[in-house]
């Protein structure tokens, strides 16, 4: 299918929360939220690609 060239993998908080040793993960979501920003933003490329491949001629 389509993917992404460009920045971190999309991943769940509590996955990165537990790898980084946050006990809780909104400490993660919030130090972190420019990732989450950009997460966002990947995600909506990834639709649009996708939505924008299967329009047919």
């Amino acid at each position: 299918m389509c993917g992404r060239s460009t920045g971190p993998p999309l991943l769940p908080v509590r996955v990165v929360a537990a790898r980084l040793g946050h006990a809780d993960p909104v400490i993660t979501l919030r130090v972190h939220a420019h990732l989450i920003r950009f997460a966002e933003s990947a995600v909506v490329e990834i639709f649009t690609q996708a939505l924008d491949q299967g329009s047919g001629p």
